[in-house]
């Protein structure tokens, strides 16, 4: 992990990662820091293999400390509708399979 020496802010780290080819080394960079109710986000973080050279860019454009949330939002589901039940019989008879015949020499 890579600390920023005067914000003591978090600025990158590595990580390994399995890929398909084997182990790899995943590099995750932490830029933009802003002020969120006393606390420093980065409101950009990038991350991708470090030897492809290529990265994914996430952009943050709010952040929400504890929010109110709606107690609606963790009840269950309601049923899409009635559901058809068959019964089936638990005993299960090997198929019958027609005799084998040898053709004549």
């Amino acid at each position: 992990m890579w600390v920023d020496a005067q914000s003591f802010l978090d600025v990158k780290y590595d990580r390994e990662a399995r890929g398909p080819r084997g182990p790899v080394t995943v590099q995750v960079k932490y830029s933009d820091y802003k002020d969120v109710e006393g606390l420093q986000i980065p409101f950009t973080i990038e991350s991708g293999v470090a030897a492809a050279g290529k990265s994914d860019k996430l952009t943050i454009e709010k952040v929400s400390l504890n929010p109110p949330l709606d107690d609606g939002m963790f009840t269950r589901p309601g049923s899409p509708g009635r559901r058809n039940s068959v019964s089936v019989n638990a005993e299960v008879a090997p198929p019958t399979l027609p005799a084998l015949t040898r053709p004549s020499p």
